[in-house]
């Protein structure tokens, strides 16, 4: 859920959790809700949800709701990737209205993949160019591409909430906006923490990213790198540790640097993600990328770490505690192609989608994949699996008490 912060020019997420049982905004992060409440402190009953408080009773809420959340919801609001990007575009629209321009030079291929035929306007190829040069156009240009524009905030999921420390019953309410889970935290890792009796996490990431060599490393903090770490990984996973996403030579931002050095730039939204200590980072890169194989992919990327739990706030993980995770990072692995050596028929199938596709690193974005690209991915996955298993990568997860 978006929270507004005075001063600030981004609109960040609340995180928001939907389960059988509960809706809410289980940990207290720093921001208030479209009625200018502070948000958080727990869930109320699922069905509940997407109201409006009237009264506060002991340990019941009396509440006033069109429509019942369901599940519906759930699905549609966590598939609205595109909401962040249009969001704070028109935040930063009513706070500065020449600002957008570089927001919308980086951010327009991602825009147009959704809302290409929900425009007022045909977007041809040359209308997605003055989206482009945005920021050279006239100030009357810019006013009524602006006004244009502004009713692409329709497809921003909105729904009434009520926060639990701050129910306020009674009190005339607006709408929030909403938008997908993975434009803040994409691997579902700190929401598990919550919970209090999870200790052990099985973690799969399925990248667009390829793990690979990077000209960077983990920053040491003395203007070096941590040795062994030059690889490159899903902007998902860094967060969790305390860095930004791998950065390319930029000043300041080159290989992996922690969230307290530098400018935070277009990874801002990430801010508040370190569940676990910055000091394991390296070990999971070199993990990784050993299990692996290294260069070659030959085996399945899977590492299993012991790790310590952080106190977060923003995600409602109130004390620190050992967990496990066996961390999946499926990639093309050689020893799974090999198996396919004598079905030339599904070796040209593999090929081809390498070739065309990058698999199994396909776009999140692109969600309409084949009946052929699903089962691949399944099977490729379902067999690194059985193959980790075989190696004891998820030996620890099965320790006894007295272990």
């Amino acid at each position: 859920m978006f929270l507004c912060r005075a001063g600030s020019s981004l609109q960040l997420l609340a995180p928001v959790q939907t389960t059988p049982f509960i809706t809410g905004i289980l940990g207290t992060p720093l921001g208030e809700d479209a009625n200018g409440r502070k948000v958080g402190g727990g869930g109320i009953t699922c069905f509940g949800s997407n109201s409006i408080c009237e009264a506060i009773g002991v340990g019941t809420a009396t509440i006033a709701q069109t429509r019942q959340w369901s599940l519906t919801d759930a699905v549609g609001t966590s598939s609205a990737f595109f909401a962040e990007v249009l969001q704070n575009l028109f935040h930063r629209w009513r706070q500065d209205p020449a600002e957008p321009s570089v927001l919308m030079a980086s951010e327009v291929d991602t825009i147009q993949h959704w809302i290409r035929r929900k425009l007022p306007i045909e977007l041809s190829d040359a209308g997605l160019e003055r989206l482009r040069l945005y920021g050279c156009l006239s100030p009357a240009a810019r006013s009524l591409l602006q006004s244009t524009l502004s009713e692409l905030q329709e497809l921003v999921p909105r729904y009434q909430y009520w926060p639990v420390l701050d129910p306020q019953p009674g009190q005339p309410s607006e709408p929030n906006s909403f938008a997908d889970g993975g434009n803040l935290e994409n691997t579902g890792v700190a929401a598990l923490l919550a919970y209090s009796d999870i200790d052990s996490i099985i973690a799969f990431v399925n990248p667009a990213v390829p793990l690979q060599p990077g000209a960077y490393g983990v920053a040491d903090g003395h203007g070096g790198f941590v040795p062994g770490t030059a690889i490159v990984i899903d902007d998902s996973i860094p967060p969790l540790f305390g860095y930004q996403p791998y950065g390319t030579g930029k000043p300041g931002k080159e290989g992996y640097v922690p969230y307290d050095r530098g400018d935070l730039g277009r990874h801002a939204m990430f801010a508040n993600n370190q569940v676990f200590d910055q000091a394991a980072f390296p070990a999971l890169l070199q993990g990784l990328w050993e299990a692996g194989g290294r260069e070659s992919h030959a085996f399945p990327a899977v590492f299993s770490q012991r790790l310590t739990a952080l106190p977060n706030e923003w995600f409602g993980i109130k004390a620190a505690r050992e967990v496990t995770v066996v961390w999946n990072y499926l990639g093309f692995v050689g020893k799974w192609a090999e198996l396919f050596d004598h079905n030339r028929p599904v070796q040209a199938i593999i090929e081809a989608e390498q070739a065309t596709n990058a698999f199994p690193h396909y776009s999140t974005i692109m969600t309409n994949l084949s009946a052929t690209q699903i089962n691949l991915l399944a099977n490729l996955t379902a067999w690194s699996v059985n193959e980790a298993e075989g190696s004891r990568a998820f030996s620890q997860l099965f320790r006894t008490q007295a272990e």
